[in-house]
């Protein structure tokens, strides 16, 4: 009797048959997940390769020394789909090369702060934020906090998303081995970033800087302005600066190529006049006032609505967003002065007249003393020189603005005060090593093969293929006898 006619061999040449699919089927299934872990292979199929990394990105994320993480918090009632698409779709392209190419970890995680509460709370008390919604991109113990409207470059006619621009420059500016460092005066009663009163700290535009990776510190005595100072703050001085304290200030800014911001009280003498003289700006003196009904807000506070195109203004004047202003003097240009290196920045509505401070018992409008017509309220100080090539020399930087309760924690989240309050550092300090990184245009390449690759390429292909089709006849030969 043959051996196969034995039903018990039969059952079990059949058993180990069974067995042995399984065990090819597992073998390729492994082997395959082995091949893709290995060997990195990403082919973009999209019409403008929107799922493939530039080059150098690819590159600055093989220099990373720890993982990412982006967290983006959102909730049902805003229109985030198309957002929260792109960035899912640009998360993947990072975490996949980053999980071939690096030892490295690109998180991502979206997290619905109306269904996840108690994981909202406790992010927002990790990174120390107040906002409910936005994106967090953090490395290590450094991180930053933005907004949808950071990752999109909007114009009248269309809208582009900047994602990857966005994240790179922004994980290159977490890479620093030192945030930019700037130093707020305190030594003449200004405002405190350290101070949470309502209208006389604020320390959310602090908290607000921080969150951007930067690092403010106290300066109580400007005379001897540290080295290591990328940007000073004077927020609304109270007492009046020495001659030598000015003379201190101009040289940090004209000799050393420093950045400052400058928000004058509109009631305390400042003692500034030299230093707005070398700017090529006075101050007059004046106080500024306005009745017109859609310049005032419900608390009698301006609304300036009038911004000159800049990169400073562009975001508000995208979203038709003013700002809030209390008491304000106006800041107008000096024509002694080298007004060129100027740029008036916002502007009062024509309804607005200015009053002398030392004249301020009748403040209404008086038409035989008066004339509405618009004033200037802040003014920018660039006096970088142009080249013909695209590369940005660093000199220096200033902005003056005629008010400084807008900084204050009552003023600071009104309108887009908080937004003109961060593209003034970002314009100011700028980012000296930042990627441009432009769409990919889309070409079309004819791939050359010779006869031997051509044939070497399909057998590639064949090889496993016909092994597999081999062994099923092997065994299809078996189950017949």
């Amino acid at each position: 009797m043959k051996f196969l006619d034995n039903f018990k061999n039969f059952n079990r040449i059949k058993i180990f048959n069974g067995f042995l699919q399984i065990l090819l089927i597992i073998t390729l299934f492994l082997g395959l997940q082995y091949m893709l872990n290995h060997a990195y292979v990403r082919v973009d199929f999209s019409n403008n390769q929107c799922n493939t990394l530039s080059t150098e990105t690819q590159s600055f994320l093989t220099t990373l020394q720890h993982s990412v993480d982006l967290i983006i918090l959102t909730n049902e009632s805003h229109t985030y789909g198309n957002f929260l698409k792109q960035m899912t779709r640009l998360a993947d392209a990072y975490h996949a090369f980053m999980a071939h190419k690096t030892s490295l970890k690109f998180n991502f995680k979206i997290i619905n702060t109306l269904r996840n509460p108690q994981e909202t709370l406790s992010v927002k008390k990790r990174y120390d934020l107040s906002e409910n919604e936005g994106i967090i991109l953090a490395m290590g113990s450094k991180f930053k906090f933005l907004h949808e409207d950071d990752f999109y470059r909007k114009t009248e006619t269309q809208s582009q998303f900047l994602g990857e621009h966005i994240l790179t420059n922004n994980l290159l500016d977490l890479t620093q081995n030192q945030p930019k460092i700037i130093y707020w005066i305190l030594g003449h009663k200004e405002y405190n970033f350290k101070d949470i009163h309502g209208n006389k700290g604020a320390s959310l535009a602090g908290q607000t800087l921080r969150q951007h990776n930067f690092e403010v510190r106290p300066l109580e005595n400007c005379l001897s302005i540290p080295q290591d100072a990328n940007m000073l703050v004077i927020a609304g001085p109270q007492l009046p600066y020495l001659e030598e304290e000015c003379d201190a200030l101009k040289t940090y800014l004209f000799q050393k190529r420093g950045r400052l911001l400058v928000c004058l009280h509109p009631i305390y003498e400042h003692g500034l006049e030299i230093l707005l003289n070398a700017l090529g700006l006075k101050d007059d003196g004046q106080l500024l006032l306005d009745d017109g009904k859609d310049f005032l807000s419900s608390q009698g506070d301006l609304i300036i609505r009038r911004l000159t195109q800049h990169e400073i203004t562009q975001p508000l004047i995208q979203h038709n967003l003013g700002l809030i202003f209390g008491l304000t003097r106006p800041i107008t240009l000096d024509p002694k002065g080298n007004m060129s290196y100027c740029v008036q920045l916002l502007h009062s509505a024509e309804t607005s007249w200015s009053k002398q401070l030392v004249n301020t018992d009748s403040l209404s409008f008086n038409a035989q003393q008066d004339v509405r017509c618009s004033h200037t309220l802040a003014c920018l100080f660039d006096n970088t020189p142009k080249t013909n090539f695209n590369v940005q020399l660093s000199n220096s930087k200033a902005i003056i603005v005629g008010c400084a309760d807008w900084l204050s924690n009552e003023k600071i989240l009104s309108l887009g005060n908080r937004w003109f309050f961060l593209n003034c550092f970002k314009w100011a300090l700028g980012n000296e090593y930042a990627f441009l990184l432009n769409p990919l245009p889309l070409n079309t390449y004819t791939l050359t093969l010779s006869q031997q690759k051509l044939l070497l390429l399909c057998l590639n292909f064949l090889i496993l293929p016909f092994i597999f089709c081999l062994l099923g006849i092997v065994i299809h030969s078996v189950r017949k006898e």
